[in-house]
């Protein structure tokens, strides 16, 4: 036994060594380069910003190294802040430890940008913020940290003066994702409205990955905005869209400002709900500054995509920095401050001059989607054609067509919503949505009446299928409400399998230990995910996204009455089975006293591993479902549900599929109906209340 530990302390030791060594050797590989540290969003859920962020660095980095700066490379060492505020801090106090890094980039979020530009500054690093426009990280006075893009009051009154000078709205709804760049934001537009004569009229937060925004939207719809802002990232952006066009809400204009609305992936993921969206952006390929257009056709041709400004961003700032150190004629800390600090430069970016805070002071342009692009379209100047105002109505548009129009749309007027009509479309929503939560609550509870195991997993295995339904309709152009046909029954099989295999051997453990197990199945289950399928958000949208049926000042969405029907078939179908036939017999049989059951011959493993199997098949179904109504999966999508689904059982009792149905909708019409008449952030109270109770 000495002799094994004796031998592995050796090779451990070995292999520190062969470590250090090799870390010593790429650190030391150019030894005469200027190296510079890029925090960014290389995974989570703004890695799409990031790799936008990153195609600009590397154009520019090829562009630098061509000429060389003082006679020297440039090298970029990459941090990935995993789109987390907190990992940025400690990001940047690693390459703060470095006495070789120049300067410091980054990150993509304000919330991200915000903790790491202290950091920066506390360490005497300059420090160039390419994309995060919180007002916050210019007023704390810092000596070392420089914003290159506009700022989010910038955004603000932009934005209310384009709705009083160009749309003449003067009704506002702000709808914001509650983080720092959303709250900036909003709070620009909020303190700008009043001085324009704008009143605002809805002003709603929301937390950032939500499944389900037709409450909020229902909230909002109810104030007869003429005008309304959303401030989202892509994810939440798209859905925004498809929901807004779904509850029938018809304001003059739907603006937005930047972010995930300004994307390229925007136009694809929301569809034909995207055209006509107003966005505050900080440049497009065709605006009129020096080499702009040039640039978005080598991006175009470097990349295969199109550029978004989160690119030029990145691109710019590495470029000011190139200049300075140019300048400078060295490439010391304060030195390079200095020369960042008296910039001036004329760029694909507009001109480039920092302001005694560090701000540069960019100018803020109006984009519209016009004919599936975007288009500049105010101010005046930088205008390629005039704006299309107030926006086309969803019914007068399915009518006519998607095609943006090039003349004016028709007389527009705010749609007055009556209580009456409020509270049918709040609860016909939430039922609909109830019916889904209970599909997921049925695979739950029939798992635990039989085994008496508490799945943790449960959310992951509703991941899964949304999975399988993307790929099946993404590559075999499977209808997603097909699907089924395909997931139910290997998900089944695989269910059986895990049962098996990793269930059944801890069945007669502590519950602690059962609930470790499933908690493990989970974090393996989304890790995969994310192995294979990376953090960002896959869309799809099918032919008949954002299809309507208008009964009254009801408006519901086509593909969730869908999905709500086939929930309830399958509950209905799983309830026949039980009830009915043998094995399902057997299965309540072994629910109600698994020892009697035995001792009258009852096979209690097969019994186990089919109702494990027929939990994780509709948790997998219920994934399948979601598809056609959120359009999009990422590998923490199922999270959320696993806590619908206790709540669901809770309210029904555990082993009951009634009562998991019933479960169901009485939470989804709660959700509805407490997000709608009390507040949107009460909507995930009402399911703590469910599970206390």
């Amino acid at each position: 036994m000495r002799m094994s530990v004796k031998r592995f302390l050796t090779i451990t030791l070995q292999m520190f060594c062969l470590l250090t060594i090799s870390c010593r050797t790429q650190q030391n590989t150019a030894d005469d380069s200027i190296r510079v540290g890029i925090i960014t969003s290389l995974t989570g859920a703004e890695a799409r910003f990031g790799q936008a962020q990153k195609y600009g660095y590397e154009m520019a980095l090829e562009e630098i190294n061509a000429k060389g700066v003082l006679g020297h490379s440039v090298e970029l060492f990459y941090q990935d802040d995993t789109s987390k505020p907190e990992v940025a801090s400690l990001t940047v106090e690693k390459l703060a430890d470095r006495s070789d890094i120049v300067a410091i980039f980054g990150a993509y979020s304000s919330a991200a940008t915000f903790p790491a530009a202290a950091v920066a500054d506390r360490y005497h690093i300059p420090m160039l913020c390419p994309s995060a426009t919180t007002d916050e990280i210019t007023r704390q006075g810092y000596q070392w940290v420089f914003r290159v893009c506009a700022s989010a009051s910038d955004y603000g009154r932009t934005l209310v003066e384009f709705l009083t000078k160009v749309a003449d709205a003067h009704r506002l709804a702000v709808v914001y994702e509650n983080t720092q760049f959303g709250s900036s934001v909003a709070r620009a537009a909020l303190e700008q409205a009043p001085r324009a004569g704008v009143e605002i009229v809805a002003y709603e937060a929301y937390d950032q990955g939500g499944t389900d925004f037709t409450p909020l939207l229902t909230r909002v719809k109810s104030e007869s905005p003429d005008a309304v802002l959303f401030v989202s990232y892509l994810a939440d952006a798209t859905l925004l869209m498809r929901q807004s066009k779904e509850i029938d809400l018809n304001p003059k204009v739907f603006t937005a400002g930047g972010a995930g609305f300004s994307l390229p992936d925007f136009l694809k993921g929301a569809g034909d709900t995207a055209e006509y969206t107003v966005s505050v952006t900080q440049w497009t390929p065709d605006a009129k500054w020096t080499g702009s257009r040039e640039w978005a056709e080598q991006f175009r041709a470097r990349t295969g995509y199109e550029p978004s400004y989160h690119s030029v961003q990145a691109y710019i700032s590495l470029k000011i920095l190139a200049d300075a150190i140019q300048r400078a004629g060295s490439t010391e800390h304060t030195a390079v401050r200095d020369a960042i600090r008296t910039s001036r430069l004329d760029s694909i970016f507009g001109p480039i001059h920092f302001n005694e805070v560090g701000q540069n002071e960019h100018p803020v342009a109006i984009t519209q989607v016009l004919n599936g692009r975007f288009t500049t379209i105010w101010p005046e100047s930088a205008a390629i054609r005039p704006p299309v105002i107030p926006t086309p109505r969803w019914r007068a548009r399915s009518a006519a067509g998607e095609a943006g129009s090039n003349g004016p749309a028709e007389a527009h007027t705010a749609t007055s919503v009556s209580g009456r009509e409020k509270l049918l479309q709040t609860t016909a929503s939430g039922l609909l949505t109830g019916g889904i939560y209970a599909l997921i609550g049925i695979g739950l509870t029939i798992i635990f009446g039989v085994m008496r195991v508490v799945n943790f997993a449960h959310g992951a295995l509703v991941m899964v299928g949304m999975y399988a339904t993307y790929f099946l309709f993404t590559y075999l152009h499977v209808d997603p409400f097909l699907s089924l046909l395909v997931v139910m029954p290997a998900m089944f099989v695989a269910g059986v399998i895990i049962q098996k295999t990793l269930i059944a051997p801890v069945l007669g453990a502590p519950e602690l230990n059962q609930i470790l197990l499933t908690e493990g199945i989970s974090i393996v289950l989304i890790n995969t995910a994310l192995l294979l399928f990376t953090s960002n958000y896959l869309t799809m949208t099918t032919g008949y996204a954002g299809a309507t049926f208008h009964l009254g000042g009801v408006s519901l969405s086509k593909p969730q009455i869908a999905a709500f029907s086939i929930a309830v078939v399958i509950t209905a179908v799983v309830y026949v089975f039980l009830v009915r036939t043998s094995t399902g017999r057997e299965i309540r049989a072994t629910a109600q006293d698994a020892e009697a059951a035995r001792i009258l011959g009852i096979n209690i493993k097969r019994v186990q591993g089919l109702t494990f199997g027929l939990g994780v098949a509709a948790a997998a179904a219920a994934g399948s479902l979601l598809m056609p109504i959120y359009y999009r999966v990422e590998p923490n999508a199922g999270s959320p549900f696993t806590l619908k689904a206790f709540v669901v059982v809770v309210l029904g009792g555990m082993g009951s599929v009634t009562g998991a149905l019933v479960g169901g909708i009485v939470l989804g019409i709660a959700e509805s109906l407490g997000a709608v008449y009390v507040a949107t952030g009460y909507k995930d109270v009402t399911e703590t209340i469910g599970t206390a109770g």
